[in-house]
């Protein structure tokens, strides 16, 4: 017998198996920040055609309120209380000032970059719904370069600063 056929696995009918998963760490949910209308139009009901005109197709309705098409995935704790996390198309500054104000007391840092390096980058400090600081270089730029390769090293090794510029070197 395995060690786990040796648990008694009292109040479970024959012949079933129970299943212990890994504790999701998801940071942030943004259905828990601003959630999401609970309609048939989000989820595409009747049909995606029926819907995609109303303000409560997901699309539309994520776009709108969460900043990105979808919620955030491929997070991962770096340290405690440091957070990575992918969004599509788009930093959401706008819902981590949400996120802030649902959490007065903490002061965040948020920084992004597009995974067009160099391009739709940004760092912010919240605190109470607040913008503590904000910078927005232009795509492009040293800065913003700079601020892509502080959230991905590895991308660096594939640009020479050329005259004060990032230039892409495969």
């Amino acid at each position: 017998k395995t060690r786990e056929e040796n648990y008694e696995r009292i109040g479970l009918p024959d012949n079933w198996i129970f299943e212990v998963e890994k504790e999701k760490n998801i940071f942030p949910d943004f259905d828990k920040i601003i959630p999401h209308p609970r309609c048939d139009e989000y989820n595409d009901l009747p049909s995606q055609e029926a819907v995609r005109d109303s303000q409560n197709w997901w699309l539309t309705w994520n776009r709108k309120n969460w900043g990105t098409k979808w919620s955030g995935y491929c997070y991962e704790s770096e340290n405690y209380g440091t957070y990575t996390f992918e969004t599509a198309w788009n930093g959401v500054p706008d819902l981590m000032t949400e996120l802030s104000k649902q959490n007065p007391e903490i002061e965040f840092e948020y920084t992004y970059a597009d995974e067009d390096t160099g391009s739709n980058v940004g760092k912010f400090t919240f605190k109470n719904g607040e913008i503590l600081t904000q910078f927005q270089p232009e795509s492009g730029t040293s800065e913003a370069y700079d601020i892509a390769f502080e959230l991905r090293p590895d991308r660096k090794e594939n640009y020479s600063f050329v005259n004060g510029e990032y230039v892409y070197s495969y």
